[in-house]
């Protein structure tokens, strides 16, 4: 059973010096290995199919592109500004 003086990581001992242990750094055991090429190509894709299945199947589901788009045509420019100032700032917060 260890000892709370017994942490992993820590000398102790005569190797401590001056009687106090010191946190040693482990010494890594393998290399981080970088992600291919390929792999992030290819999450790039997903990323983008998946973005593109969103807005192409499930979104219309919900909502007509021709009804918002007719909404916002409607619309004076101050309103639009105004929609989309509303709309950043629920995306921030």
């Amino acid at each position: 059973m260890r000892t709370i003086d017994e942490l992993p990581g820590q000398v102790t001992g005569p190797e401590a010096g001056h009687g106090r242990g010191h946190v040693q750094r482990p010494e890594p055991e393998t290399a981080i290995a970088r992600p291919h090429r390929s792999r992030k190509v290819l999450r790039t894709v997903m990323s983008v199919a998946l973005v593109a299945a969103i807005f192409g199947f499930a979104l219309p589901r919900f909502a007509s592109y021709h009804s918002v788009w007719a909404s916002l045509d409607g619309m004076t420019w101050p309103h639009a500004l105004l929609v989309g100032t509303t709309a950043a700032a629920s995306m921030a917060s």
